[in-house]
């Protein structure tokens, strides 16, 4: 498939202090349904199903990301997959419970906010589900603020959850970056 020809956003490869950021590969399939088949990881995450299985990863590699044409990189520390975060339209991450608390998130997330703001202006947006203590000082230490509650179906469980919406603006970005 030529993803140059059809629009594809090309997803670069960013370093970080201790990680690699890298597009999504075939070669991730086992360590992504690990993870995502865990249902402490995925009960977080809005749009992810639960059990997650292999054909799950490859609708998703071969569908979902070029439909629509999301940047999404893997982290890789150097001997595999550790989560993956993304910044099309907003950003979004999971991490392997092995690696939390590690700063790994917050490094690997910062790395993909400043290439969004390196390619664009517009604010970028995120959040996460109440209760999800973890993922709410991650996006706070990257610099968004609450902007307002949303309910929304998270697809695991199949219920309504609130999600605390938050915003980084492009000014906000500047002001810490200098």
């Amino acid at each position: 498939m030529d993803l140059h020809a059809q629009n594809w956003p090309v997803t670069p490869i960013l370093a970080t202090q201790r990680f690699t950021l890298r597009p999504y590969a075939p070669s991730d399939r086992d360590a992504v349904v690990r993870v995502l088949n865990d249902y402490d990881v995925t009960k977080w995450l809005t749009q992810v199903p639960w059990p997650y299985q292999p054909h799950d990863f490859d609708w998703f590699l071969n569908t979902f990301i070029p439909e629509q044409q999301h940047v999404v990189w893997v982290i890789d520390g150097g001997k595999g997959l550790l989560g993956a975060v993304s910044v099309d339209p907003e950003l979004g991450y999971w991490l392997d419970p092995a690696h939390h608390g590690k700063g790994i998130m917050t490094e690997a997330a910062a790395a993909t906010i400043d290439w969004h703001f390196g390619q664009s202006q517009d604010d970028l947006t995120s959040g996460y589900h109440l209760g999800n203590g973890p993922s709410a000082a991650v996006l706070r230490r990257l610099g968004f603020t609450d902007t307002r509650i949303n309910r929304d179906v998270e697809t695991a469980r199949g219920d309504r959850v609130d999600i605390q919406r938050m915003t980084l603006s492009h000014r906000a970005w500047q002001a810490r970056h200098g």
